[in-house]
């Protein structure tokens, strides 16, 4: 199991290339992904699928969001992974697996 830190840009954000390490708005423990799409607090009280969390951004101070947690896009996603395996240089399959793993739920994505 491969295991990397989720830093990223928002996945929300389509358009957003500021990367930030996530973390975990309850207990502000970081969180991880691994290369079956499954994110993880460092403290262990989060583990779920990428595509099921909701994300809560620094940018709603921005007015960019509607407010509160938001569903990831696809697209989004798909754009956080790729500057994700830019910036961190995981194993040569990870992004792949990663992807592969997300696209097998795609029917789970509200466009």
């Amino acid at each position: 199991m491969v295991r990397v830190n989720l830093i990223c840009p928002c996945p929300i954000c389509e358009d957003d290339t500021r990367c930030q390490t996530w973390v975990h708005t309850r207990c502000g423990g970081r969180l991880t992904l691994d290369n079956n799409a499954i994110v993880r607090c460092e403290r262990g009280d989060l583990e779920e699928y990428i595509f099921r969390l909701k994300f809560y951004c620094h940018l709603m101070r921005d007015g960019k969001h509607k407010g509160g947690r938001e569903n990831l896009s696809l697209q989004g996603l798909l754009n956080c992974l790729a500057i994700l395996g830019k910036w961190q240089n995981p194993p040569a399959n990870f992004i792949v697996e990663v992807t592969n793993a997300i696209m097998a739920h795609q029917d789970e994505f509200d466009y």
